[in-house]
């Protein structure tokens, strides 16, 4: 199919069916024939990626192949961890079969079987807890199943009526079911900081974000269980001053507006939250995270941009509006940034918009006479 042409139902219902119906190599096959099917895997998934968008096939839900769309993912997770297990797989062939991964999990039928079939979900978390954990993990990989964690967590179709039970539950059992796998998330979050320090894989660190907004922040956040947004919320908090790099480590708005999100959470839900054992005791993960601004210089540097920034274009005033919110956060309620604010501005200036005064009557006609005045005016 020429680039940019979709196909039509026929070829599309094909590819799923010849995927679902691939055959798996016996236990005992010769290295000779597991490569053979090796190579046929890799042919469908190919041409699969090569004719289907990235948004999912557009024909399985309407015709009602689920059984068939299920098969298949099953069988692409189950060879792509056969092969990645054996270290048979380049990362090009990996990848290849994590996009096709991401392509299935757009289907509602794909979506829900995560939470229903228990060794679709098996097969599926350990893919990706090896592509993730591997000690010399491929940035592109890593990239692409942060994708598919997160296409299994917030659904890429219409969930329906909110307020049916399968709205409500549909991605919350997914979302359970991968914050149980604790070394995942924890591996997640460890190549989220190291990037971060590092300042390397932007594309790494934008899919990080985008889980973690997912998981901590509204609306995604209100679905995750009480527990597990405790335990993530302490893990991207005890991140500390590192994380405040984000704000200006890069020019990528949604990095930067998902990072603030982050931000935002932790100052709304830490409150009543206690930092690690090594901090002082009745820190908060509030105080720990506007100390950090502080010290990091994020609270003068965001109050510069929330003063002074021009809003000429409408990134400018997106990061102007998102540097207001951020200083809100870290001064209200820190008795040491309020103190840096009382040296910073002139007491006159504060005592000035503290105050409820109005000016005397007669004080403002004559300022208005004195204008008219300077102006060439009569008054």
């Amino acid at each position: 199919t020429p680039p940019g042409v979709l196909v039509d139902e026929n070829v599309e219902l094909q590819l799923v069916k010849a995927l679902a119906g691939y055959a798996l190599p016996y236990v005992d096959a010769t290295l000779s024939e597991q490569s053979e099917s090796g190579q046929y895997m890799t042919m469908l998934v190919s041409t699969f990626n090569a004719n289907v968008p990235y948004s999912g096939p557009r024909f399985i839900d309407s015709t009602r192949q689920h059984k068939q769309a299920v098969q298949a993912i099953t069988n692409v997770a189950t060879a792509a961890l056969a092969a990645s297990q054996q270290k048979r797989q380049t990362p090009a062939t990996l990848l290849a079969s994590l996009h096709a991964i991401k392509r299935f999990a757009a289907l509602r039928s794909v979506f829900e079987s995560f939470n229903d079939i228990q060794t679709l979900r098996e097969k599926l978390v350990a893919l990706l807890r090896e592509v993730i954990t591997s000690p010399a993990p491929d940035e592109f990989c890593v990239c692409a199943a942060l994708d598919v964690i997160s296409a299994f967590i917030v659904p890429g179709f219409d969930l329906g009526d909110p307020a049916s039970l399968q709205a409500q539950t549909t991605d919350a059992a997914n979302k359970k079911h991968i914050l149980e796998e604790s070394d995942l998330v924890s591996a997640i979050i460890g190549l989220f900081s190291s990037h971060v320090k590092r300042g390397t894989a932007p594309m790494v660190v934008m899919g990080c974000v985008d889980f973690l907004t997912a998981v901590l922040c509204s609306p995604g956040g209100d679905t995750t269980d009480a527990k597990q947004f405790i335990s993530v919320l302490e893990q991207v908090a005890r991140i500390g001053r590192d994380l405040f790099k984000l704000f200006h480590q890069g020019n990528c708005l949604s990095v930067v507006k998902g990072a603030g999100t982050i931000m935002k959470t932790i100052i709304d839900e830490g409150g009543d939250v206690p930092t690690a054992t090594e901090q002082p005791s009745g820190v908060t993960l509030v105080l720990k995270m506007q100390m950090s601004a502080l010290a990091e210089g994020a609270t003068l540097r965001h109050l510069h941009t929330a003063l002074f920034s021009k809003t000429t274009t409408q990134r400018q005033a997106l990061f102007k509006d998102l540097s207001c919110s951020l200083v809100s956060y870290w001064i209200t309620g820190c008795p040491q940034a309020e103190q840096m604010l009382s040296r910073v501005l002139p007491p006159a200036l504060v005592y000035y918009l503290e105050g409820t005064e109005e000016p005397p009557a007669a004080t403002a006609t004559t300022a208005t006479d004195a204008k008219s005045a300077a102006n060439g005016q009569s008054p």
